[in-house]
């Protein structure tokens, strides 16, 4: 049977590229309104007030909200709701959904993905991963192919390692490929580090791990036998899923308490991606480990 591709995940993306760049969000989607915030006063995610006012207490992986505070430069305190709803075609029933109807607007109407490609905006590059997204379907081949293109652009743009870090969180939720596809994908990768003449960073290799490419495969190789390889790629998650979560909760928050840094190491797998899921939108350790 053919592989075809997960099904694409859409909300965490988004909530977390709002969350790591969203003064670039407003720059990019609604730059009259970008002007009038006043960027020395950090803005603050409301996220357990807009948990208050859902208007519908199940999650739902085509949709995205943010509630965020932003200071105007007059002085003035005001809130802005951003809602994401992925639609499979244009839904008429929408049209009051503002940030959704003006996605649309930009996705049919106004900017080619020509613009999106030659922009240094990360959202420009946000929307082309998930227009590419929608394009390929369930077909895997044309996936990586826009996977791969989004990847190579993202080298081009000269961002530094931490916003390739989470561009790369990204794409991996957004664009998820069968594995041997993604398997293919972190290979292709690795050799556009050494093209770039880039140094690998930690999460990198750790994600490649995560793929089973170092200690799954290579345990297979020696032993010959799948249970050697299935064990290896089983330590591979585990290691990788550990690394990326404690190098994102240490940005975020600074240097880990004993008490967290225990509970990381004892910690299975699908904890450990429970929890990455609960940092795109936390404020706070707790947050993360109630």
């Amino acid at each position: 049977m053919p592989a075809t591709t997960p099904p694409a995940r859409y909300d965490l993306p988004w909530k977390t590229a709002l969350t790591h760049a969203f003064r670039d969000f407003m720059a990019f989607f609604f730059p009259d309104i970008a002007a009038e915030i006043d960027w020395r006063r950090r803005p603050r995610f409301r996220d357990k007030e807009l948990a208050g006012i859902s208007m519908s207490g199940e999650a739902d992986s085509r949709v995205a909200d943010k509630l965020v505070e932003v200071c105007w430069r007059n002085g003035s305190v005001h809130w802005i709701l951003i809602h994401i709803e992925v639609q499979a075609q244009r839904d008429a029933s929408l049209p009051r959904r503002m940030l959704d109807y003006n996605y649309r607007i930009f996705n049919e109407h106004v900017l080619p993905v020509s613009s999106l490609v030659a922009s240094h905006n990360p959202f420009a590059w946000i929307t082309l991963a998930h227009l590419r997204t929608q394009q390929a379907g369930h077909d895997p081949n044309e996936l990586y192919a826009a996977k791969w293109q989004c990847t190579k652009l993202m080298y081009q743009h000269g961002w530094n390692k931490k916003r390739i870090l989470a561009m790369f969180y990204v794409i991996n939720w957004m664009m998820v490929l069968p594995e041997p596809h993604q398997r293919r994908y972190w290979q292709a990768v690795l050799d556009l580090n050494k093209e770039h003449e880039m140094r690998p960073f930690n999460p990198l290799e750790q994600m490649l791990v995560n793929d089973g490419i170092k200690e799954g495969l290579e345990q297979s190789v020696r032993q010959g036998r799948v249970q050697g390889r299935q064990e290896g790629l089983e330590l591979g998650r585990k290691e990788g899923a550990l690394a990326l979560l404690e190098r994102q909760l240490t940005r975020r928050f600074g240097a880990l308490p004993k008490t967290v840094q225990r509970k990381l190491a004892k910690a299975d797998l699908p904890q450990l991606e429970a929890w990455s899921d609960l940092l795109a939108e936390a404020e706070s350790l707790q947050q993360v480990f109630k």
